[in-house]
């Protein structure tokens, strides 16, 4: 059974091996600052927990850590399960949400993942956390 997820996980990557940039599913840097500012916006972080406390993580207001391998089983689950597992109110299907990794290509999967699960207002900043870096923008350190 791992090998069939691992499987998985490689054919989605390989699908999404460019970082999606179509204006109507990209945030730039300069809209990332009101995303985190935005309590709206669900700002779904999907590196993986090592990342996070290893590099820190964007500051904004609703912060959520879904891994993307795990991005189509969350928004599968019930209200009650997502937050149980992660410690937030599972987003509508109309919430707007921005996905971030690394550089692009994990936020990828995890929109179009997304997308296919009818989250159509669901965005991603392909620049990801080492974008967010390189811009010098707030971040903060995991906890």
């Amino acid at each position: 059974m791992q090998v069939k997820n691992i499987s998985l996980i490689t054919r989605s990557i390989s699908k999404a091996s460019n970082v999606e940039l179509s204006p109507d599913k990209v945030v730039s840097n300069e809209d990332m600052l009101n995303v985190m500012n935005d309590n709206e916006v669900y700002l779904i972080d999907v590196r993986t927990n090592k990342e996070i406390v290893e590099l820190g993580k964007i500051a904004s207001q609703r912060w959520v850590n879904i891994p993307y391998e795990e991005v189509e089983s969350a928004f599968n689950m019930s209200e009650t399960e997502f937050e149980s597992k992660y410690g937030s109110v599972k987003p509508e299907k109309d919430t707007k949400i921005v996905f971030h990794c690394m550089g692009g290509v994990r936020s990828t999967v995890a929109l179009n993942a997304a997308h296919n699960l009818g989250f159509t207002k669901s965005r991603h900043f392909p620049g990801g956390f080492r974008g967010w870096l390189t811009y010098s923008l707030p971040q903060k350190q995991y906890h």
